[in-house]
């Protein structure tokens, strides 16, 4: 099983090589957990990034290869405001996420 978990690690990190810019930063935040930030970035740019990002994950024939089905995914999105803690900001998106995953998965909830 580790194998198959492997081979999605590598495939999904060159799908976000391909869908995101050189500018984003991308950092392993957990098992099956990513977090993307998008540094001077208007909203709606980051918005649609995100979503080509989900669709390009659900619809990657190499990962469905591996898994035999689609891989869904689910993300929680927010933006860093002048009130916003760093533990805040990330509190926030830690529960969008939960709320994307509760609540069907595969989807964007912002926050």
């Amino acid at each position: 099983m580790h194998l198959i978990g492997d081979k999605v690690l590598i495939r999904f990190s060159h799908i976000l090589k391909e869908n995101l810019r050189t500018t984003d930063l991308i950092a392993r935040w957990g098992g099956e957990e990513f977090a993307v930030l998008f540094a001077d970035t208007p909203k709606e740019e980051a918005l649609k990034i995100v979503e080509k990002l989900r669709i390009a994950i659900k619809e990657d024939s190499v990962l469905q290869e591996i898994l035999e089905r689609p891989m869904t995914s689910s993300f929680g999105f927010s933006e860093l405001r002048s009130e916003d803690s760093q533990d805040g900001l990330i509190g926030k998106v830690d529960n969008a996420l939960y709320e994307a995953k509760s609540s069907g998965k595969d989807q964007l909830v912002v926050v």
